[in-house]
Order: C-alpha cells, then structure tokens, then sequence
C-alpha cells in the first residue's frame, strides 16, 4: 500500500494528491477520552472554512473526456 487515492466512476479515474497534515492534538495519558476530543477538536473544526475538508469536491465537477 502507498497511501494513493483514486477516485474511481463510470469510466474516469481521478487521482487525488496526498493529504497533509492540518493540525496535530496530544495527550498527556494513554489515550484521549471522549470528552477530551471534544473539547479539542469543536473549537478547530468551529473556527474553519467549511470548503477546507478532504471532500475532495473538485472530483463531482470531472467529466470523461470523449476525445
């Protein structure tokens, strides 16, 4: 595995450049509780632009080519 992403419809494949690493969150424990999720991670996704996910929304607006 390479961590490629491929978009695969109808007879079009898109392929997707790689995720990067938006923001990092840490625990001082073993793992993170619910709770603490929550508390970290509404705020970072309240403050940001809806458009700025990993949709890849540009992939709905491909079209086969017929050339």
């Amino acid at each position: 595995m390479n961590g490629q992403l491929f978009v695969v419809h109808g007879g079009m494949v898109a392929v997707v450049d790689r995720p990067r690493v938006a923001a990092q969150f840490e625990t001082a424990k073993d793992a993170f509780t619910y709770d603490e999720l929550d508390e970290l991670l509404t705020p970072y996704y309240g403050d940001r632009d809806p458009s700025q996910t990993f949709a890849a929304t540009e992939v709905l607006a491909l079209r086969r080519s017929t050339g």
